[in-house]
């Protein structure tokens, strides 16, 4: 899902298992559908076969997702596979179970568009499967759909309850789609991963939502459907947060002193790995720090016939992010005065990403923040005589990313002051 999470964790299964189903639930951005009242929601205009109707939206494209990210290591490296614009049932696999679950969202999406309203999603070894049907589609927003379904997994012992139930959903196939059996074959973690989902998803359907079974559907519950996004920039901060104590998987209680780069729940665990972590750990003893100012805006140029005592507002889109309209991204109103930001982080370390902007010739800022986001501002170069100091690291060695960008050290020293080690790079992998 893109979360670095390394494969030899010590973190414990539960804590594991709760981080994904966080994963899943900030994939479809579900913090925002919280409160989501189904019986309130207008339905989502569907084609239907032989008409035309302009107002009709294609689900197919429309429980679609994706990122600049996507979009870059499509461009760039045919060897990365990406959820591909017409994902179709019976598709084949993906290698990131993840964007598996995404195809096979955007596949049922697909199905619907073609007149069906059923599917079974099976295992590509047989053992499990899943029935899923539709019951109603819904408008959140203009391109937000949510699909209500009942659903219910299937296994080798319960394999004659599936076949009853497939016999009798063809008998109300649409004409296209004939009495055929409307199947999508998945390998196994990705069946596993879309029952996961849809048992997430179930506490969105109200107790009193109607919901009409069908004979053969005493034992479906029902769940809905929702666009399945790449992680964004919160999410994948979250997931990498506090990875347990190095030597036992506890929770972390603190980082090594001397590096800031690994994670001990206490003084014991921490004594009994230094023989090998010495190996590694390079200090921030003896660093090179200097301070800098920052702010929270950068300072407009002037715009003929515009009033520079206009508000001002600011979004922000990275490479994570997936959804352009406008609607979850962070767009805010900048005041005459902004109030400094809040220092969560005492008199501790902690690390913030350097980043300048694509421009021609030296650039006169650099946009820096903190992996919690709690605090993000600008950097002017005539403001902070360390400012050519940083950008040459930025393109040298310990800078990497092609000289764009940098992680770095820091110590909040005032309301709109830091004090950054200059020349120690971070040694842990970073993704924000």
């Amino acid at each position: 899902m893109g979360g670095d999470i390394p494969a030899d964790t010590k973190l414990p299964d539960d804590v594991l298992e709760k981080r994904l189903r966080e994963a899943i639930n900030a994939s479809q951005n579900k913090a925002t559908f919280s409160s989501l009242d189904l019986g309130s929601l207008q339905k989502w205009p569907m084609a239907t076969a032989g008409e035309l109707d302009t107002r009709a939206r294609p689900l197919v494209r429309a429980m679609q997702r994706g990122s600049i990210d996507e979009a870059q290591r499509l461009l760039f490296s045919s060897g990365n596979r990406v959820l591909d614009a017409g994902a179709t049932p019976g598709a084949s696999p993906s290698a990131n179970p993840f964007i598996g679950l995404r195809e096979v969202v955007a596949a049922i999406g697909g199905l619907l568009d073609d007149g069906g309203t059923w599917c079974v999603v099976q295992s590509e070894d047989e053992s499990s499967s899943i029935g899923i049907r539709v019951v109603s589609v819904l408008e959140i927003h203009e391109d937000t759909p949510v699909i209500v379904v009942l659903y219910r997994p299937f296994n080798r012992s319960s394999a004659k309850d599936c076949a009853q139930w497939i016999s009798e959903q063809s008998k109300s196939n649409a004409p296209a789609l004939g009495n055929g059996f409307i199947h999508i074959k998945r390998p196994s973690i990705e069946v596993k991963l879309l029952l996961l989902y849809l048992k997430l998803n179930a506490s969105l359907v109200p107790a009193d939502f109607p919901v009409d079974k069908k004979p053969n559907e005493a034992r479906f519950k029902p769940s809905v459907l929702l666009p399945v996004a790449p992680l964004d920039f919160d999410a994948l901060a979250k997931i990498a947060h506090n990875l347990g104590c190095s030597v036992c998987g506890k929770k972390g209680a603190s980082r090594c002193a001397q590096c800031q780069t690994v994670w001990y729940c206490g003084a014991e665990c921490q004594r009994a790995d230094w023989p090998d972590h010495k190996q590694s750990c390079k200090s921030l003893k003896g660093g090179r720090w200097v301070p800098i100012t920052f702010q929270e805006q950068l300072p407009l140029p002037s715009i003929p016939g515009v009033d520079p005592k206009q508000t001002k507002y600011m979004s922000n889109i990275n490479k994570f992010s997936s959804d352009f309209s406008g609607r979850s991204t962070a767009t805010r109103k900048f005041e005459a005065a902004d109030p400094p930001p809040p220092n969560v982080w005492g008199d501790r370390v902690f690390m913030i990403k350097l980043q300048v902007a694509l421009s021609y010739g030296e650039p006169g800022h650099m946009m820096l923040y903190d992996r919690k986001r709690s605090f993000q501002g600008f950097m002017l170069r005539k403001d902070n005589p360390a400012f050519a100091e940083l950008y040459a690291e930025m393109l040298g060695p310990r800078g990497g990313f092609g000289g764009m960008k940098m992680y770095r050290w820091a110590k909040r020293t005032g309301d709109w002051e830091l004090s950054v080690c200059l020349d120690r790079q971070p040694q842990t992998d970073t993704k924000w």
